[in-house]
């Protein structure tokens, strides 16, 4: 072990705001070809440079997405910047699953009849007629 640094994360609020003081180990490379001299202590709650916990970026999405928040309403009301909450939700859309990947259970109207349904106004009546091909 190399050293020992204090790393302030932000954490979803419990009757105000909480903050965790996390002391990060950092290591060393015994090893002389390796190029990282030193590296931090990281975990799947914490990446790396995060200043703040899985956890609380999860409720952010899930309050956005799930219960249609503006970002900024989320923001104010878990006590965190308008930024924070846009970051979450930038990382959570480039996470989303592969469009090509997705098996579609049923298909509605639109997406089979696409531009084979027309319609034309009738010179006679003026009125607006339904024409459809083949």
């Amino acid at each position: 072990m190399h050293s020992r640094r204090p790393q302030r994360l932000r954490d979803i609020p419990v009757a105000g705001p909480v903050e965790v003081i996390w002391a990060k180990r950092r290591f060393f490379c015994d090893e002389y070809l390796c190029p990282r001299r030193t590296f931090a202590e990281e975990t799947a709650q914490v990446p790396r440079r995060a200043r703040s916990t899985r956890r609380l970026r999860d409720a952010l999405v899930a309050a956005v997405i799930e219960s249609g928040r503006a970002a900024a309403e989320t923001a104010s009301s878990f006590g965190v910047s308008w930024w924070v909450v846009q970051r979450a939700l930038d990382s959570a859309a480039l996470t989303l699953p592969d469009v090509d990947a997705l098996a579609p259970r049923m298909l509605g109207i639109d997406e089979h009849r696409y531009r084979s349904v027309r319609f034309f106004r009738d010179p006679a009546t003026k009125a607006w007629k339904r024409y459809e091909r083949g």
